[in-house]
């Protein structure tokens, strides 16, 4: 390796500059900062290629995100099963957060009611959709998994929703449910 002709210290990575990596960034901040008619044609340059390439380089920028946030949230989950101290970390801050906002809680538990009664048809059988959530508890209970009532069609889906009714409702662990979320089957398939 051969010595920076211009600090004397660091190493020439290339082959047609005789300035380290160090050196030679710093020259060119100098001469950005310097010569305002070379700023103006880098800055157009760069306006140029980002116009040109805009949906691409966001297409790329959303995909990456969406990459590094699986990565975090596997991690997180990962710690949070083995290391006990972030786990009643993560526990004391989830009550804490809870805790700061029972109004918004108190008023999203109340419009799922609401839109729970409003999608109950005066023929429903209240007696049978009583007995399928009694099964949720009995299944949470006997196995240790908690179980939750999920409506094959949501009462407030996406496209379609659907009603309060025996037939619509089944038996399903926890976080099954929590991952259909408000979507219809056919949509996730």
């Amino acid at each position: 390796m051969k010595a920076c002709t211009k600090c004397k210290t660091g190493e020439v990575m290339s082959l047609t500059c005789p300035w380290c990596n160090k050196c030679k960034a710093a020259y060119m901040r100098h001469r950005y900062q310097t010569e305002p008619k070379r700023r103006k044609a880098l800055n157009a340059k760069a306006r140029a290629y980002y116009k040109a390439e805009r949906k691409r380089l966001l297409a790329q920028k959303v995909v990456y995100g969406k990459k590094v946030a699986e990565r975090d949230k596997a991690r997180r989950r990962d710690r949070y099963k083995t290391d006990p101290a972030f786990k009643a970390k993560t526990n004391a801050s989830t009550k804490r957060y809870y805790e700061s906002k029972p109004h918004m809680f108190r008023a999203r538990d109340a419009k799922r009611r609401a839109d729970q009664v409003l999608a109950t048809p005066a023929w429903s059988d209240l007696k049978t959709i009583r007995m399928i959530y009694a099964d949720a508890r009995r299944l949470t209970n006997e196995t240790g998994i908690r179980h939750e009532v999920d409506h094959l069609i949501p009462i407030k889906g996406l496209k379609v929703s659907g009603l309060h009714v025996p037939h619509n409702l089944r038996v399903i662990p926890m976080t099954d449910n929590r991952k259909k979320f408000n979507r219809f089957i056919e949509d996730i398939v």
